[in-house]
């Protein structure tokens, strides 16, 4: 049996069990208030800027024969002297496979003077590179220059050519899925609230039959809500660091609270050296970060540009899931703001977190931090709990 026609039997033994969708506890939170929101209201923009850290979202694999896109598109094995497309009706062609991402939110911005409204996270994907996925026939996807779909420990993450995640899930991934999209090197992947993966309140697995999730893919792409395009494949495991870690005071005895924050967070706004940043050389003669303020509240750490309207000028952002059931936030919050001072180090590996320090050779822990700091970079931040203000005329 040649490798089409096996991935052919697992591609139909694996269709009755999709791929499982974000089982992370953040997807499903009802933190964003439904109903309209005052665009000029600082607590929108603080639910916004919680929005771009939310990168947790139902995922789905399949192909691009799925029936969900509609008709069948054929594959193209010749073209004739006057255009005409020669179609492999052979069944062998392994089709293109597809990962889809549906936010468990949207957010749709309504412009009064045009009547016009669009869904923000698809047009900042958009702008970041993808491409609009209007209606009719879905062949391909245009390629995104330097994004990326890769493997994780848990499943699979999007990024972009800044290393920017867009888009992480937990998800079991289907062998032969992954054997296709390794002999392509790329897949093309879809982004969207209307990808038909999540079941509508009232609905069953069962009852929510293929024909509805196809309208309702559909009814997406006549409304401008899905994005798309073939990014590269990256079959082999992700070893960097793509969460936030926080520290109280006291750690490698510094008397300020710590944020350890991947490199890629900075990496798209320049590199962390644009905000003043130096590589760790110890905990001494640390300088300040450059145009920089850290607003702190009761379950989020966001970091600002104080050169630009607050409306652009998020940089990053971590939101504390913990908050609710963990005191420690809330004493890390308490020294942050008492202090007015929270030390930012920034990088590319993982760092061991408090819990590990309690391992059973916290010496080695303590050496795996320092080389982790050595390969970093610093700066102090000043704290707020206050929002930033509008910049003045």
């Amino acid at each position: 049996m040649g490798k089409a026609a096996r991935n052919r039997k697992r591609r139909e033994q694996s269709r009755s069990q999709p791929s499982t969708a974000s089982s992370d506890p953040a997807s499903w939170q009802h933190w964003l208030p439904e109903g309209p929101l005052d665009g000029h209201d600082p607590q929108t923009h603080a639910l916004l800027a919680r929005l771009a850290t939310e990168h947790h979202m139902p995922c789905k694999l399949t192909y691009l024969d799925d029936p969900v896109f509609g008709r069948r598109v054929l594959p193209v094995a010749d073209i004739t002297e006057d255009g005409t497309l020669i179609l492999d009706h052979s069944d062998t062609v392994d089709p293109i496979p597809v990962a889809m991402f549906e936010p468990p939110r949207c957010v749709i911005s309504h412009d009064t003077r045009t009547g016009t409204a669009h869904d923000l996270l698809t047009e900042a994907i958009i702008a970041a590179g993808f491409h609009r996925i209007s209606a009719g026939a879905l062949w391909t996807g245009r390629p995104a220059q330097g994004w990326g779909l890769y493997r994780n420990a848990e499943g699979l993450v999007l990024r972009d050519a800044d290393g920017a995640v867009y888009a992480e899930a937990t998800t079991a991934l289907d062998p032969a899925w992954v054997s296709i999209a390794t002999s392509l090197g790329s897949v093309l992947v879809l982004h969207g609230p209307c990808l038909g993966i999540r079941i509508p309140p009232g609905r069953t697995q069962a009852s929510y039959t293929v024909a509805d999730r196809a309208q309702e893919i559909t009814r997406g792409r006549r409304d401008g809500l899905l994005a798309g395009a073939t990014v590269s494949w990256h079959p082999e495991l992700l070893v960097e660091t793509l969460n936030w870690v926080l520290f109280q005071p006291g750690m490698c005895s510094q008397p300020l609270p710590i944020a350890y924050i991947p490199i890629w967070e900075f990496n798209r706004h320049g590199g962390p050296e644009t905000f003043g940043f130096i590589p760790f050389r110890g905990f001494t003669d640390i300088p300040p970060a450059h145009g920089m303020v850290a607003h702190i509240s009761d379950t989020d750490v966001d970091l600002y540009r104080l050169d630009i309207d607050p409306d652009l000028s998020f940089i990053c952002g971590y939101h504390a899931l913990e908050a609710t059931t963990d005191g420690r936030y809330a004493a890390w919050k308490q020294a942050a703001l008492t202090t007015r001072a929270l030390l930012l180090i920034t990088g590319h590996r993982e760092i061991p977190t408090e819990a590990s320090t309690q391992a059973a050779n916290p010496q080695a822990c303590y050496h795996q931090i320092w080389e982790v700091l050595r390969e970093s970079h610093i700066a102090v931040v000043t704290t707020t709990p206050d929002h930033p203000a509008p910049l003045k005329p």
